[in-house]
C-alpha cells in the first residue's frame, strides 16, 4: 500500500468538451457544463436568468430587435428601440421605458415613476415591471393609475425597470424574417415582395417611390443599402428577386433603387446554392451561402473561402476583429482570408442538427440563429437529438477569450437573440425625457409575443444625482415570469485516475463553494463494472468540512463527480474540489476487498 498525492480540480477553462475519451480528457474539461459559465478563472458558476421587457403582445412573433439612433439637427438625439413581428404584414413596435421612484405593493392603484414620456400608450393599456404585467386605466407626467385595479401579482422593489411594448405601425412582408438597416436618418425595412423606410420621427413608414428590392439581409456598405433576392416571384422583373443576386441603392439614399437594371452582381459558384447573408467587414461585403463565402469591393467579386458559408444571416456574428458563423461543416472563425474550425468540442450536439426552412419560400433557415454579448459567441439550436434524445432551445456558448464551450436550455420558443449597443429607461438620450444606457445588452423574442432581456438589468437612473441601479438577473422568468423558475446546472467530470491508473482506497473529499450551494455525488470506475452514483450531501458557502467515502463506495481504479444545482435565489459558484488521503493497492489485496 503506497500513499499518492491529494489530487485537486481548480480550473474550469477547458469549458464543455463531447470529442474525447475519458481517458483524453484534461483536468480542466467536461463532460457535461450544463448552464455553467467559466468567464471568472477559477470559477465555475450557474448562469444568469432572463427577464420578460415589455409587455405580451398576443399572436405576435418577435424576429428582429434593433437601436435606432437618428441626428437630426436642432432636435435632441432619439435612441428608439425598435422590435419587429416576423408575418405577412409585419408590425414594427417600440419599446418605452421608465423605472419606479416608489415601491409598489399588491392591491395599488398608483404606481409613481421616473416619467411617464410620450412614447407610452394611450390610457387603458399595459406595463411590464420585472415579468408582471400590470394594467392600468389612466396615466399623468410620472403616475400610471388603475381606478378599478391594476392586477399586479406581486410586490415590486423601488427602481424596477417599467417597459412598455408600442405598436409603431405596419412595416412589409416579414415572413422570411425582418432585416434592417439604417442610411441617412431613415431605417430601411427588407420585404421580401418589396421594402419600406421609418424615418426619424420613429412614426413615419413609407413605402419606396421607386419599385423597392424583394429583398432580404439589409446591410450598409460604403454609405449604399445592400440586399439579396427573396426569391419571390418578380412577374415585372424590376425588383431583382433573384436569390443569387445582390442589388444596392444609390449613394446615400436608402430609398433610390431606380439603377436596379445595373445596381447588382451575381453571386455564383459551381454548386448554384442562394445567398444566406451579407455582413460588412474588413471594408468589404461578405457575401455568404451556405457553404461558401465571397468578398465585393464595389469593384471586385471573389470567392473567399469554399467550404465554410451561414445557415442564415442570423448565424454570423463580428466579435472584435473576426467574423463567427455556423453552417454544415460546423462553427468557425473567420478573418475574412482563413478560416479556423472551432466546434469539435461540441460536434456531439451539432451532428444531428437539421436545418428547417421557411414554408412560403424555403428561402431561409429558421431554427437556428446567434447572438454575442461580452466577447461570447450564442449559437441557439430550435431541436437536436442528443444521445438520443429529442433537446429543445438548446444554447452553445463560446468564450472567445478563453477559447472554451459551455451549454445553456430553457430558451423556449425563441426566434431571434438581439445583440444591442444599449437600450433606454426614457426615449431619448437627453435627460428631459430619460436616459439611454448605451452599454451593450442581449435581447431575444418568441413566437409568443414576448420580449427578453438576458443576464443584466444594470441601468443608470434620471435623479438629480446619477446612481446606478438593478444588477444580475438572477431567475429564468420563462415559465413564471413573476416569480422566476429555477436555473438547473450540472458539472459533470471524467473519470479521474488521480494520478495513478492502479486500484485505490479514497479516504475524503473537501468541495469549495464560494456562494449559494450544490449537491455532490460520485461514481467509480472498478474495471468490471462503473458503479451508481453514491450522493455525498450538499455543499455552500456555510458549509466545507471534508466528507468521508464509505467503506465499500472508496475503492476502483477511477472516480468521477456530478456537481448540480437548481437555485432560485443566487447565482451559485463552485471553486473546485480536493480528493485526499488517496492510496494504491496491489492487485492480490484488491480482490480481497472489492
Amino acid at each position: 500500500m503506497a500513499k499518492i498525492d491529494d489530487f485537486s480540480v481548480e480550473s474550469f477553462d477547458g469549458g464543455l468538451v463531447t470529442d474525447k475519451s475519458d481517458f483524453e480528457l484534461q483536468r480542466n474539461e467536461f463532460k457535461d457544463t450544463l448552464n455553467m459559465e467559466f468567464e471568472e478563472m477559477g470559477k465555475a458558476k450557474r448562469r444568469r436568468g432572463i427577464m420578460q421587457f415589455g409587455d405580451t403582445k398576443t399572436g405576435k412573433t418577435f424576429d428582429e430587435s434593433f437601436i435606432f439612433t437618428p441626428q437630426v439637427l436642432g432636435s435632441v438625439p432619439t435612441a428608439l428601440h425598435l422590435v419587429f413581428d416576423r408575418a405577412s404584414t409585419g408590425t414594427i413596435f417600440k419599446v418605452a421605458g421608465t423605472y419606479l421612484t416608489s415601491a409598489v405593493a399588491v392591491g395599488d392603484n398608483v404606481i409613481n415613476v421616473d416619467r411617464v414620456n410620450t412614447h407610452f400608450a394611450a390610457a387603458t393599456a399595459v406595463i411590464n415591471i420585472n415579468g408582471d404585467d400590470i394594467d392600468y386605466t389612466g396615466k399623468t407626467a410620472e403616475t400610471f393609475t388603475g381606478a378599478g385595479g391594476m392586477d399586479i401579482d406581486k410586490a415590486h422593489p423601488n427602481r424596477s425597470l417599467v417597459q412598455q411594448i408600442v405598436s409603431i405601425g405596419t412595416g412589409t412582408d416579414t415572413q422570411l424574417g425582418a432585416y434592417v438597416s439604417a442610411l441617412n436618418n431613415l431605417l430601411f425595412i427588407c420585404g421580401r415582395l418589396g421594402s419600406k423606410t421609418l424615418a426619424a420621427d420613429g412614426s413615419t413608414i413609407s413605402a419606396l417611390l421607386n419599385p423597392g428590392p424583394a429583398g432580404l439581409f439589409a446591410t450598409n456598405y460604403r454609405n449604399r443599402i445592400y440586399v439579396a433576392g427573396s426569391g419571390a416571384t418578380d412577374g415585372a422583373t424590376t425588383r431583382n428577386g433573384s436569390p443569387i443576386v445582390i442589388s444596392f441603392s444609390a449613394l446615400n439614399d436608402p430609398t433610390d433603387w431606380s439603377g436596379f437594371a445595373t445596381d447588382q452582381e451575381i453571386v455564383e459558384d459551381d454548386r448554384g446554392e442562394m445567398i444566406t447573408g451579407l455582413e460588412e467587414f474588413a471594408d468589404n461585403l461578405f457575401i455568404f451561402k451556405m457553404n461558401s463565402m465571397f468578398s465585393y469591393d464595389e469593384i471586385t467579386l471573389q470567392q473567399r473561402l469554399f467550404d465554410v458559408g451561414a445557415y442564415n444571416q442570423r448565424v454570423v456574428q463580428r466579435i472584435d476583429k473576426l467574423l463567427y458563423t455556423f453552417c454544415p461543416q460546423g462553427v468557425f472563425v473567420t478573418d475574412g482570408n482563413t478560416a479556423k474550425k472551432i466546434s469539435e468540442p461540441i460536434e456531439k450536439y451539432l451532428k444531428e442538427f437539421h436545418p428547417v426552412f421557411d414554408a412560403s419560400l424555403g428561402r431561409v433557415v429558421l431554427n437556428t440563429f446567434a447572438g454575442k454579448y461580452k466577447k461570447k459567441y450564442y449559437l441557439y439550436l430550435e431541436i437536436i437529438k442528443l444521445d438520443g434524445t429529442l433537446k429543445e432551445d438548446v444554447v452553445l456558448v463560446y468564450d472567445t477569450i478563453r477559447k472554451n464551450w459551455t451549454v445553456y436550455d430553457n430558451f423556449e420558443n425563441f426566434t431571434h437573440l438581439g445583440s444591442l449597443n444599449g437600450f433606454h429607461t426614457g426615449q431619448t438620450i437627453a435627460s428631459t425625457a430619460g436616459v439611454f444606457q448605451p452599454v451593450e445588452s442581449l435581447f431575444a423574442g418568441d413566437t409568443n409575443g414576448k420580449y427578453w432581456k438576458l443576464f443584466d438589468k444594470r441601468y443608470l437612473d434620471n435623479e438629480s444625482t446619477k446612481r446606478p441601479q438593478g444588477g444580475d438577473i438572477i431567475a429564468n422568468r420563462l415559465g413564471d415570469p413573476v416569480a422566476g423558475d429555477p436555473i438547473s446546472t450540472v458539472l459533470e467530470t471524467p473519470f479521474y485516475d488521480l494520478g495513478s491508473p492502479i486500484w485505490k482506497t479514497i479516504g475524503h473529499i473537501t468541495f469549495l463553494v464560494e456562494e449559494g450551494e450544490f449537491d455532490i455525488s460520485y461514481r467509480l470506475d472498478r474495471g468490471n463494472n462503473i458503479t451508481d452514483w453514491f450522493p455525498l450531501g450538499n455543499f455552500s458557502r456555510t458549509v466545507k468540512e471534508s466528507r468521508v467515502l464509505a467503506s465499500g463506495k472508496n475503492q476502483g481504479y477511477r472516480i468521477s463527480f456530478k456537481v448540480t444545482g437548481n437555485t432560485l435565489a443566487s447565482i451559485s459558484k463552485f471553486n473546485g474540489f480536493v480528493v485526499k488521503d488517496i492510496n494504491t493497492q496491489d492487485e492480490k489485496r484488491k480482490w480481497q476487498t472489492k
